[in-house]
């Protein structure tokens, strides 16, 4: 396999994998606070890719995702501590809020409009980054978080409360619910999880194999 040839269950664990990232991100913020990493601008970046052709354009390489590589695999083929069930519990919710995005054509519209605005603010005006995450925390928060099943994050309110970091969880589900979304336009489905376990980790192995090298940020 070579970066630039991704069969389909290499295709869905990579939306997958953004998607796991994402979680893995919202709970460390939430039990350790806010730090900007590599593997947090990669998931705020995708939020602007608008018009691509293949799941690995909108993360740019695998290198991108080793972190929710990572924690994929742990989830899928580890035991004990090595599981996180609150990470799977958002990875599970955010699967689920993709369909209710993705079946309502004027949310899926009005997201993109949204987007497109920001994206053209950050480039016309060079945005901070505190202001790019307030703006698609607002977004989240006005086109997102009334659905169901909604996502309760937990952790320390002392992580929790500052505005920055509640702008970055809420940013970082935006991503991941985006990423959800990918993940069902590649055909991924729950059942495949279930029934194909073993392919999916045999994936994940063959895209953390392919990085050129390690994310020393997970």
């Amino acid at each position: 396999m070579t970066l630039n040839n991704y069969s389909p269950v290499h295709e869905q664990c990579i939306a997958l994998a953004a998607t796991f990232q994402a979680a893995h991100l919202v709970n460390q913020i939430a039990h350790s606070g806010w730090q900007f990493s590599a593997s947090h601008q990669v998931l705020i970046d995708s939020l602007f890719k608008f018009d691509v052709d293949t799941a690995i354009d909108i993360y740019e390489n695998v290198t991108n995702l080793e972190c929710g590589l990572n924690v994929l695999r742990a989830q899928l083929g580890g035991t004990g501590d090595a599981r996180d069930p609150m990470v799977a519990r958002y990875v599970a919710q955010l699967l689920a809020l993709q369909s209710k995005v993705r079946k309502d054509r004027n949310i899926l519209g009005s997201l993109k409009d949204k987007l497109e605005s920001v994206d053209r603010d950050r480039s016309a005006y060079e945005l901070a980054e505190s202001t790019i995450l307030a703006k698609l925390a607002e977004i989240y928060s006005t086109h997102v978080s009334s659905l169901r099943p909604r996502v309760l994050i937990h952790g320390n309110q002392l992580h929790l409360e500052p505005v920055e970091n509640a702008n970055a969880v809420r940013a970082l589900l935006l991503a991941g619910v985006r990423a959800a979304v990918l993940w069902a336009q590649v055909k991924g489905s729950r059942w495949k999880i279930l029934a194909g376990r073993g392919r999916y980790l045999s994936a994940a192995n063959e895209l953390v194999a392919a990085a050129a090298r390690a994310d020393p940020d997970c």
